[in-house]
């Protein structure tokens, strides 16, 4: 973890989400375990930013029903997917990141990018000015699941 990233992260405005300790597939998990992923992350995170998550992003996207539920429930965490793919983890031209988000985009939408990735960094400003160009407000997903549903941002709800 990197508190002093973390916290810029919330004095800027941005929201943080739980994306586990260390990557598991959670559904493979047994709930202790992802109970321990989950507790360990939102400390790390509170310790930082004096602020707790509320909303997580399994890896990989990978989930179901049940873990939903469990997370939702138990975890206090609502579970969020994407419904925009920008595959920068196949380290694409920050071009194409760009491009194929922006010609993607529909209102609710959520666009995953991985910030890990050099490329991606170098898109968002084009990806950000390319979305904004369109009249498209960027939120947070908590503030996006506050607003009535939309199609694609129904279907993200856990």
């Amino acid at each position: 973890m990197h508190p002093d990233i973390l916290k810029r992260i919330v004095d800027e405005g941005h929201e943080l989400a739980n994306h586990t300790w260390n990557h598991p597939v959670l559904s493979k998990l047994q709930v202790e375990d992802v109970h321990a992923q989950m507790e360990k992350t939102n400390q790390a995170i509170f310790d930082a930013t004096k602020k707790t998550p509320q909303v997580m992003r399994p890896p990989y996207g990978n989930t179901n029903g049940k873990l939903n539920d469990y997370l939702i429930k138990k975890e206090k965490l609502e579970v969020i997917l994407w419904n925009i793919d920008t595959r920068d983890w196949t380290r694409p031209a920050p071009k194409a990141i760009a491009e194929k988000a922006i010609k993607q985009a529909k209102p609710g939408a959520v666009i995953l990018c991985h910030d890990i990735h050099p490329g991606t960094i170098e898109a968002m400003p084009s990806l950000i000015d390319g979305l904004m160009a369109k009249g498209y407000q960027l939120v947070t997903v908590s503030q996006a699941m506050s607003f009535p549903d939309e199609p694609p941002l129904k279907r993200l709800r856990g």
